[in-house]
């Protein structure tokens, strides 16, 4: 007893949860060290200056990236996306629609307005070049009994995916944390769960 620290405790509750942590430490100390994935084909440079591009072509802060900019960021991280063509007229619209292939999805592009299903400003099931030009103009037609007819810049026209789920993806930085990566369910469930955010240095 005066070479070793024998742990007690008042309470078996106590006793269960070092009990709990000792096993989960000596996992841990078990488990099979990982390796960090190494990713030849990432074009680092490329995103770097599209970033620098981003950066030094307006004054605004905090800044908005436009989906060109953003689609062309994944494309040097091969990661998989919708392409999202700009549209500002519903004949245009439609022709990028055709382009695609049906059915595809029409969302409004403004800078101002961040969710857009709440202002009737997504549109899904279109299958034809008359829907496409039709929800374009509903979706006018919708911000203009808001009021908010003139914070549209028109909208974007992608492919409609079937499968999947959609995530949301941000990051921050604070000035006592350091970076704080946030990662959870997109759309219309991004505000309903709330998802505490994923402290990480980067």
């Amino acid at each position: 007893m005066e070479e070793h620290f024998v742990p007690y405790y008042l309470f078996p509750e106590e006793a269960t949860l070092a009990l709990t942590n000792a096993v989960k430490y000596q996992e841990l100390k078990t488990k099979a060290t990982g390796s960090i994935p190494v990713y030849p084909d990432i074009n680092r440079e490329k995103s770097h200056q599209i970033i620098r591009e981003i950066l030094t072509g307006s004054p605004q802060r905090p800044l908005w990236v436009n989906n060109r900019n953003i689609g062309d960021l994944f494309k040097c991280y091969n990661i998989r996306f919708a392409e999202t063509p700009l549209a500002a007229s519903p004949e245009e619209a439609a022709s990028i629609a055709d382009k695609i292939g049906y059915p595809v999805v029409m969302k409004l592009n403004s800078a101002t307005i961040t969710h857009k299903t709440d202002v009737g400003g997504v549109i899904l099931n279109l299958n034809s070049p008359v829907e496409v030009e039709t929800a374009f103009n509903q979706i006018r037609s919708n911000l203009a009994k808001s009021g908010l007819e003139n914070e549209m810049q028109g909208v974007t026209v992608q492919r409609q995916v079937s499968d999947g789920a959609e995530v949301i993806v941000g990051v921050t930085r604070n000035g006592m944390l350091g970076y704080a990566v946030m990662f959870g369910l997109g759309g219309i469930y991004a505000e309903l769960i709330k998802i505490p955010p994923l402290n990480c240095i980067l």
